[in-house]
């Protein structure tokens, strides 16, 4: 008989920032697949850290975007972001 299992990790976003480069490239590489079938405009590269990098270097210059990290305790587990916001 095995031990208890592990708890489940807390589930959390926070705001994206450059560091969650590395994070989401190995998220999206994981998931390459799914991302070449369904989103067929991003070439390879998408899935690079520098690439991931200037996307969301580009995204948090932007005072109409919110973008955000989804975590299962530390790790990225996936992403969602709000465009075109009109500010007031």
């Amino acid at each position: 008989m095995t031990g208890p299992s592990p708890g489940p990790k807390l589930i959390s976003i926070r705001p994206w920032t450059v560091d969650d480069a590395v994070g989401l490239a190995t998220l999206y590489a994981g998931n390459w697949e799914e991302i070449r079938t369904t989103e067929p405009w991003r070439g390879p590269d998408f899935c690079t850290e520098p690439a991931q990098r200037r996307r969301i270097s580009a995204a948090l210059s932007r005072s109409d975007m919110l973008h955000f990290v989804i975590l299962e305790g530390t790790a990225v587990v996936g992403t969602i972001g709000f465009e075109r916001l009109a500010r007031e």
